[in-house]
């Protein structure tokens, strides 16, 4: 939403505030932590009202854009993905619950005061004058009436035959976005008998739509940003286009300015002219934080749907975001090497990209290689790229030249590879399932396994993450610590200690005596590992969600990606170290974690804590809300608890999960991949 020069919008798990006064020169304000992914926002007043898709309505106090405060919320069950507000109600999009009427005269405690079932998927709403016009999926378009506000009577419908998913209203007009069919154009002269004048055919899927005088403004998945003229609603014509830097999600308009929300940021355009829209100003958010590599004065990221980004870390207190290697859109970055002026990335739906990195500021993709699968790690040393390929095995690519990548063979022991050190002829392999892995790289074009470690940990539960320092390698097993092993004998690797705590490791680095470990579950941990048979906590540090993915220690500082909230950048001092705080045994509340690995095939754990004993439900959902298997229905005890869920027999995609015990209800995403 824009409000007196103010771009507010949600970046993952976080709300940013950024002063958008200055035309082609946005400056961020503030980026504050909320409970889960915004979906939509609007603001009043002080206040921002956000739709935060697992956990409900929130509301904050922006008047201090630089500072803003929490001051109330609600969670109820369903997904919260959009909403609008009139007077002291805010009506929020539900899914496939319908529609939440929201009592907020009172903003430190907003209260449901009614639930309307619609029978579609709620997407987006808007409020004109007396009623209240509803994208409700496959349900179309429907009209309430809100002469009583808290009441709504629904008056009208109009149905198409695709997926309703964004509504705008001009005049007598409503122009409803259809995922299959593009721009509806519907008479609501009469609400009780909305009758559609036209439709204009978009390229690529209609996600959103603003309007305003004689245009629509259209924000398309694969396209981008269209204008599209509508003085004569049963003759729209294209009128401007110009293609966005990810798919278009949302468009709203401000003044001479259209602020275009896509996968990776929110872009501004001057249409002024809506022949000719021109970019001004574009504000990377990024989304999914993954793995990270440090060359020089730059960071650089993997971000899940961006692709790869590159951060000046010259000034370690101002990180600043400078270029980006974008994804295409069903494509998904999980990891990044870099040496020299190559940057190579891990990208599910593409292989290995191979970027010429010599200006940091202006990156040049160079090649793809196919890798056949998902490559989920990869590793650079000189003419070669180590791959960990999904489900097909460990592969050194031959990048020589980096126009015409070659790949050797594949080593079929390195499968589900999830994070890989070199270290002269070897390579150690964090593999899965099946423990740590080490081969010999001597002949790339001939991998062979030299040894190899496992537990029975590793074989339910699986590692994340290795580093080496010395004749050890430090081994991250989930849900049982750090595993200490003796690779002095690469041949016959023996465990030799260990660091037990509840976690899921994602990465790890060694810097002199100490070891720092980002833990999906807890932030970042800090062991003195001076004495590699006794390891002593040194340090700690938690993120907002603490869904820590990587860590490099790079002259002197600590580097660690969180998922939701990005690149944090720390000082880490020995002599005055911080305590960690001790994990309670007992669960302080009920707790949902996010399943791991996530995504899967076809097996993921999915961990809960109870506060106190009591009937647990747990289902799995698909995208349509139809439920394919229960976990749990039974009776638990105080403590953690584990479920395993097998995808086996179900399509590729995305799904839901949702706990149930008492009034607690929480339901999070995970993504199966075959």
């Amino acid at each position: 939403d824009i409000s007196d020069g103010l771009v507010l919008f949600g970046m993952g798990g976080n709300l940013v505030i950024a002063d958008a006064s200055t035309p082609g020169q946005p400056q961020l304000m503030s980026i504050t932590p909320i409970k889960s992914q915004m979906e939509g926002i609007k603001v009043v007043g002080n206040h921002a009202y956000m739709a935060c898709r697992y956990d409900g309505l929130y509301i904050f106090d922006i008047t201090d854009p630089s500072n803003p405060t929490e001051t109330g919320s609600i969670d109820f069950t369903g997904y919260a993905i959009g909403l609008a507000l009139q007077g002291d109600y805010a009506y929020m999009a539900n899914s496939q619950r319908g529609i939440r009427v929201v009592n907020i005269s009172d903003p430190a405690n907003p209260t449901v005061v009614n639930t309307i079932t619609t029978g579609g998927y709620t997407y987006d709403l808007i409020v004109e004058g007396l009623h209240l016009y509803v994208a409700d999926g496959s349900g179309g378009l429907r009209i309430f009436d809100l002469s009583d506000p808290a009441n709504p009577a629904e008056v009208g419908i109009f149905g198409t035959s695709g997926t309703v998913t964004g509504i705008a209203v001009n005049g007598n007009f409503a122009y409803v976005a259809d995922e299959s069919n593009g721009i509806f154009v519907v008479d609501i002269t009469n609400p009780a008998g909305p009758a559609q004048r036209s439709v204009f055919p978009t390229t690529s899927q209609a996600n959103h739509v603003a309007v305003r005088d004689d245009f629509a403004y259209v924000a398309e998945m694969d396209n981008g940003f269209r204008i599209v003229n509508i003085s004569d609603p049963v003759n729209p014509f294209e009128t401007g286009f110009t293609e966005t830097e990810k798919s278009a999600k949302y468009v709203t308009l401000n003044g001479n300015s259209a602020f275009v929300a896509d996968y990776t940021g929110i872009a501004r355009y001057e249409i002024s002219n809506p022949a000719d829209p021109i970019i001004t100003a574009y504000m990377f958010t990024g989304d999914e934080t993954k793995k990270l590599a440090i060359e020089g004065p730059h960071a650089f990221v993997a971000n899940y749907k961006a692709g790869l980004c590159i951060i000046d870390v010259s000034d370690p207190g101002d990180p600043h975001h400078i270029s980006t290697v974008n994804n295409n859109y069903y494509n998904y970055t999980s990891d990044v090497t870099v040496e020299g002026d190559i940057a190579c990335t891990a990208t599910y739906g593409d292989g290995l990209n191979i970027i010429n990195i010599a200006d940091p500021a202006n990156p040049n993709h160079l090649s793809t290689f196919n890798t056949g699968g998902w490559p989920y790690v990869v590793e650079k040393r000189g003419d070669f790229v180590y791959a960990g390929v999904g489900d097909i095995g460990f592969q050194a690519v031959n990048i020589s030249d980096p126009f015409n990548p070659v790949g050797g063979n594949l080593f079929a022991a390195g499968k589900y590879a999830a994070d890989v050190e070199l270290r002269d002829d070897l390579a150690y392999i964090a593999n899965g399932a099946s423990g740590l892995c080490i081969v010999d790289i001597s002949n790339p074009a001939n991998v062979t396994e030299m040894g190899s470690y496992t537990s029975p940990y590793i074989s339910n539960f699986g590692c994340g993450a290795v580093t080496l320092n010395g004749s050890f390698a430090y081994l991250g097993v989930n849900y049982n610590g750090i595993h200490i092993i003796d690779v002095s004998n690469p041949a016959s690797p023996d465990s030799v200690a260990g660091i037990n705590f509840y976690c899921v490791i994602r990465g790890l680095s060694v810097n002199g005596n100490y070891l720092y470990v980002a833990d999906w579950n807890y932030g970042l941990r800090v062991y003195d590992i001076s004495d590699p048979l006794n390891p002593t906590s040194a340090g700690h540090y938690q993120t907002f969600h603490n869904v820590s993915m990587d860590v490099e220690v790079h002259n002197g500082l600590v580097y660690m990606t969180d998922e939701y909230t990005g690149l944090y950048i720390f000082e880490f001092d020995p002599s005055s170290p911080v305590e960690p705080q001790k994990k309670a045994e007992t669960p302080v509340e009920y707790t949902l974690r996010q399943n791991y690995p996530n995504p899967f095939n076809p097996q993921t754990a999915i961990s809960f804590g109870l506060k106190k004993p009591g009937k647990v439900m747990l289902k799995v959902f698909d995208t349509l809300g139809r439920e394919v298997a229960v976990l749990a229905n039974s009776r638990y005890t105080t403590g953690w608890h584990q479920v395993l869920f097998d995808a086996t027999g179900l399509p590729s995609g995305i799904y839901f999960y949702a706990m149930e015990i008492g009034d607690f209800k929480e339901m999070k995403k995970m993504v199966f991949v075959e």
